[in-house]
């Protein structure tokens, strides 16, 4: 049996298969065995909002691979019951209850199931997927190392898709858009550290960041916001070693400050130098300068006009 209702936005499917007839029309999806035909037992059911598909698999034992899925998206795998083993890029991986797997979808998996299984599935789709997961570095596919949020993922995972086989009539909206922000964070978790992806990302964010060195509300709030990415992704897109984003637009503008009275070489008021510069004030600038280049604006600036040699800027 097979049934989808709904719209592109809110999309409902139920499928079903049971005995040697179900198993004939199961074998059409792809090229799968099983045991015997006449016990097999598989049903799919998933709701797909906003770009956002939960899923439940069941099935008694069964070996073989599907066809392969529409390529740009991504898909989180619980195993929730039973245990399944599956080759991926000629890699052989073990699905052990409670653990998690990423796969992008696209790519054809082979599977093996000697002990009935549930696996819980969350797939986001590209219109669900925020900048930073296109321009990240691809993740590799396969089992998540287990944290305390992949173990809170698949106990929140197992109960929700619980609830769309066991209650198809609400359209849980609030749960697939939580689920999927849960979801984010682990793709986040999993991102190798320092790593920006296509495009450079750190790099634009650090273009950013000297365009705009004189709006007092620059910081990591207002380039999640620019950037469409979130908070904990720009810190950890852009800290490298002792490195914070708000201590490089520190620094950043203490630099342009020390290059104007380089080249300009005239006197201005250090209040005036913090205002343009995105400065809470007179006092803020003077301890930021000072500890970067060891001396007041004033006192750099007279060594500027007296041609004498000028400190470097610290790390201090």
């Amino acid at each position: 049996m097979a049934v989808e209702t709904g719209t592109a936005e809110h999309l409902r499917t139920v499928r079903t298969w049971s005995g040697a007839d179900g198993f004939a029309r199961f074998r059409q999806t792809g090229d799968w065995s099983v045991p015997d035909p006449r016990e097999f037992r598989a049903d799919w059911r998933a709701v797909t909002i906003d770009g956002v598909q939960l899923g439940e698999w069941r099935s008694t034992p069964v070996a073989g691979s599907g066809m392969e899925a529409e390529a740009g998206a991504i898909r989180l795998d619980a195993v929730v019951g039973g245990r399944v083993q599956y080759r991926l890029d000629g890699v052989v991986q073990q699905g052990d209850p409670g653990s998690v797997h990423l796969m992008h979808m696209g790519h054809s998996v082979r599977i093996a199931a000697q002990v009935p299984i549930r696996i819980a599935r969350i797939t986001l789709f590209e219109e669900a997927m925020p900048v930073w997961l296109r321009d990240a570095t691809p993740l590799p596919d396969g089992p998540l190392p287990t944290t305390a949020l992949t173990t809170g993922f698949v106990a929140l995972l197992d109960r929700l898709t619980a609830a769309v086989r066991d209650d198809p009539d609400e359209p849980p909206l609030t749960t697939a858009k939580a689920i999927g922000v849960l979801a984010l964070a682990l793709l986040e978790e999993a991102i190798p550290s320092g790593a920006s992806g296509p495009g450079d990302l750190r790099d634009r964010i650090v273009g950013y960041i000297d365009r705009h060195l004189g709006d007092n509300d620059l910081g990591p709030k207002r380039i999640a916001d620019e950037f469409d990415i979130s908070l904990r992704w720009v810190h950890r897109v852009f800290n490298q070693g002792d490195e914070s984003i708000a201590r490089y637009i520190r620094e950043r503008r203490v630099d342009a400050i020390a290059h104007q009275l380089r080249t300009e070489k005239r006197w201005v008021r250090v209040g005036d130098l913090a205002f343009r510069f995105g400065f809470a004030g007179r006092d803020q600038l003077t301890r930021a300068f000072k500890q970067r280049y060891g001396m007041t604006v004033n006192d750099y600036l007279e060594l500027a006009m007296q041609g004498s040699p000028l400190p470097p800027p610290s790390r201090g």
